[in-house]
């Protein structure tokens, strides 16, 4: 399945490497998918420095609740929740809520990330709201 330009997560044109060309196509093409969720490509945030890091924030009543990341290098992806929401910080590896995969394709690593971060937008989230 072809995307249009307007579909994809990031413009081709800010990747690098084929790696990355083919990672954004999958992750694009799988996102393509979430809009059923409620995620649309104005959740979809991106950029290429200075590694490729995808994020996808989750909404409910114009509030972000999470954002979902994945930084992608060529020889791995590390897939999480980013607690400052900013990309800020590097994802913690060592954590057991964070996906690491460092052998594969960069169809196999944007597999394994969008697999991820479809189980954690269907997951519910219960919102504490305080006084």
């Amino acid at each position: 399945m072809d995307l249009t330009d307007d579909e994809m997560w990031i413009v081709l044109d800010g990747c690098r490497t084929e790696g990355e060309r083919e990672f954004i196509r999958e992750m694009s093409r799988r996102a393509s998918g979430w809009r059923e969720l409620g995620i649309d490509n104005d959740h979809l945030l991106g950029t290429t420095e200075p590694f490729m890091m995808l994020m996808v924030d989750i909404s409910k009543d114009k509030r972000v609740l999470r954002t979902l990341r994945a930084d992608y290098r060529d020889s791995k992806v590390v897939v999480g929740v980013d607690e400052t929401q900013q990309s800020a910080t590097d994802l913690d590896e060592a954590s057991p809520d964070v996906l690491v995969v460092t052998e594969g394709t960069p169809r196999s690593f944007a597999t394994a990330a969008a697999d991820w971060m479809e189980r954690e937008i269907r997951r519910f989230v219960q919102v504490r709201e305080e006084c």
